[in-house]
């Protein structure tokens, strides 16, 4: 092998490392957390997630609107209306 196709796997294996390293170091910084509803989520099955331009993240659940403020969960559920039910399923 010629002196320059040694330098160019050295400068090449340099890199690699360096990217390795780069990408363990970024990985480890950020934390991944799981909530569910132990942590407060009113139910484990999610449908839609949003961040809003308050920072709020909300999550759309098969038991109501969740709100996380980055500490605890707000839950907004539907109220239905008894009287109101009743009256649209009436057959008369």
């Amino acid at each position: 092998m010629n002196p320059t196709k040694i330098a160019g796997l050295l400068r090449f294996i340099a890199i690699a490392f360096c990217f390795i390293f780069w990408a363990a170091y970024i990985s480890a910084a950020q934390k991944i957390f799981q909530y569910g509803i132990g942590q407060g989520l009113s139910n484990n099955g999610v449908s839609c997630i949003y961040q809003d331009h308050n920072g709020f993240m909300w999550f759309g659940t098969f038991d109501g609107l969740n709100r996380f403020d980055g500490t605890r969960f707000t839950i907004f559920r539907n109220q239905l209306d008894a009287a109101r039910l009743w009256g649209i399923n009436r057959s008369d």
